[in-house]
């Protein structure tokens, strides 16, 4: 009797293994999982196309992937708490002003200059030429409390500088 019940204890387990290996290939390599449905019953069976099987005529056969196409976007969430309010940042600049200056090209060059006031200095300029002029930029600096332009090319044409200036005060932090 215990070869009989050992028999069958070693007849399931290996009928379990079994299974276990022939639903290894399920789904295929591409994802997709493959079936017959039985007409009469309603009856699904996961079939193995990669290992010849097929449906029986009585049968209907059925694919579907293990992953569908993605669904549309969900509504927005609620808008969270507001966070803590942040530390105070440093002062900005209050004391600017745009300085100009200007010049007229004569003898194929003219350099032009824009000077901050007492008490500032130039952190940034530029210049305007008119868009008809045949003029090459050479020079657009800072220089101390300065900014200049100079420029090469055809005579009469009148150019501005210009220079950002900040009350040096500002940039010390007090």
């Amino acid at each position: 009797m215990w070869k009989k019940t050992m028999l069958i204890v070693v007849a399931v387990a290996c009928a379990a293994l079994g299974a276990g290996v022939a639903t290894a290939t399920i789904p295929d390599s591409g994802g997709t999982i493959h079936g017959c449905y039985k007409k009469t019953t309603g009856n699904l069976t996961l079939i193995d196309t990669g290992k010849g099987a097929t449906c029986q005529a009585s049968e209907a056969a059925v694919t579907w992937s293990q992953q569908g196409v993605q669904g549309l976007p969900g509504q927005q969430g609620v808008q969270g708490q507001q966070g803590p309010q942040g530390s105070a940042g440093p002062d900005g600049v209050d004391d600017y002003s745009i300085a100009t200056g200007q010049a007229t090209t004569s003898g194929g060059n003219a350099t032009a200059v824009a000077s901050c006031p007492t008490g500032s200095t130039s952190v940034g300029g530029g210049f305007d030429v008119p868009a008809s002029a045949d003029v090459t930029p050479y020079e657009s600096a800072h220089s101390g409390n300065t900014w200049t332009v100079t420029f090469y090319g055809d005579d009469g044409v009148t150019f501005t500088a210009y220079a950002v200036c900040v009350g040096k005060q500002q940039l010390m932090g007090s």
